[in-house]
């Protein structure tokens, strides 16, 4: 089970008796690794809790996820709209038109088992229209949500937000392999000819292990690590070991400077601080 969460932040308003019947958002992020959530009145987030986790195993399990989630405080709270952002499930790609609408299901369960309740959600990629993320979350957690009985519940995957920057309009990164490392796993999106082509997980511990996934997923497409150029970004792409690992293998290999998965949650949840 998760043991030892470092500091849970609460932002409380003023004045308790301005607490509003009824909040305008509620925001969940479902990390792979971390949980934080956020009730908004207005475009003012009014109450933040941020709760990051150390799992004694080394990867959280789908029990262990939704456990900690019961134990937060928002559910409590009535609120008109809810956002989830679900970053533990995997996405992949597909072309943004496939007939019949329930033959989709069915390709995303050929490379993505389901089970008979699993809920297959879609999003347009950023910047490129005839491109769809697809992921599947369990029917625990859409469960849970829907006894908030929020007016509206949308669901998202932090992946399309967190690469919508990624894309290279650079000739030279024409073919490139972009890698996004957090605990316990990594997202590897391939771009061909400067349009995504691939994009699929791997679950990783080590540098070493994300390194053998993302060069077979590479070279599976006709990525070169001799030629070609490799982003490493996520939480973990300020990690020396994992800098070094990758390195070795690829000869333009980048580093994308990205905030720990606390500032990306505050930097995807529009909030300027959290400390």
């Amino acid at each position: 089970m998760a043991t030892g969460s470092k500091t849970a932040l609460y932002f409380y308003h003023q004045n308790p008796a301005e607490k509003p019947p009824l909040w305008d958002e509620l925001r969940v992020w479902v990390g792979a690794q971390s949980l934080g959530w956020a009730l908004y009145r207005g475009s003012v987030a009014e109450r933040i809790s941020f709760r990051w986790t150390e799992p004694e195993a080394p990867s959280w399990s789908e029990r262990e996820r939704l456990a900690q989630l019961d134990n937060e405080h928002f559910w409590t709270e009535r609120c008109a709209r809810a956002v989830w952002l679900c970053a533990q499930s995997a996405p992949t790609l597909f072309p943004a038109q496939i007939d019949p609408p329930n033959a989709l299901e069915a390709l995303f369960g050929f490379s993505h088992p389901l089970n008979p309740t699993d809920r297959v959600h879609t999003l347009p990629w950023p910047d490129h229209a005839n491109l769809q993320l697809v992921w599947a979350n369990g029917s625990a957690i859409e469960d849970r949500a829907t006894s908030l009985q929020a007016r509206e519940t949308q669901w998202l995957n932090p992946l399309a937000y967190l690469t919508l920057n990624e894309g290279t309009e650079d000739p030279k990164r024409a073919e490139h392999l972009w890698v996004y490392a957090q605990s316990g796993c990594i997202d590897v999106l391939l771009y061909g000819a400067g349009r995504p082509v691939l994009l699929n997980r791997f679950e990783a511990q080590t540098p070493e292990e994300a390194l053998y996934y993302a060069l077979q997923a590479g070279q599976t497409s006709g990525w070169n690590p001799g030629i070609h150029g490799l982003t490493l970004s996520g939480p973990l792409s300020r990690n020396v070991d994992w800098r070094k690992a990758f390195q070795t293998f690829v000869r333009d290999c980048r580093w994308s400077e990205d905030p720990n998965e606390k500032e990306q949650y505050a930097r995807l949840f529009h909030l300027a601080n959290l400390d």
